[in-house]
């Protein structure tokens, strides 16, 4: 199984949705197929509307600004980086069902905890009005 965004239900997502995607657009399949629109990314004249997705891990934070643990919330054995695993400390960019599913992505995501170095406050130069 892949993970694959459709554009067009990105667009046109209803509340009414009978087929549940993690946020609209988004879904898990074999083949780059819309189980909600059916648009079919294998066709040509469709493949701008299908776009694979890269599995994003969730890195928790540490005290440390800008330092996560190194190890993924999903599983705690291995580390980040390996085997090309790509991580965020950033909650709202993890894409890993089982990563969403740990205690730890959902106590930092109920506290809406954004990483601090997202938070640094920036002045550019002039603008000190």
């Amino acid at each position: 199984m892949r993970f694959w965004k459709c554009f067009k239900c990105e667009f046109e997502a209803t509340d009414d949705d009978t087929i549940k995607m993690s946020s609209p657009g988004d879904f898990e399949a074999d083949e780059p197929v819309c189980p909600r629109c059916k648009t079919d990314g294998k066709d040509l004249r469709f493949r701008a509307f299908i776009a694979a997705r890269v599995v994003t891990h969730f890195d928790p934070p540490t005290p440390i600004p800008g330092r996560g643990e190194r190890v993924l919330a999903c599983d705690p054995q291995s580390a980040v980086g390996a085997n090309g695993m790509v991580a965020t400390g950033d909650y709202r960019l993890v894409t890993c069902p089982a990563c969403k599913a740990s205690k730890k992505w959902q106590k930092v995501s109920a506290e809406n905890l954004i990483p601090t170095a997202y938070r640094v406050p920036v002045t550019v130069a002039g603008s000190e009005n």
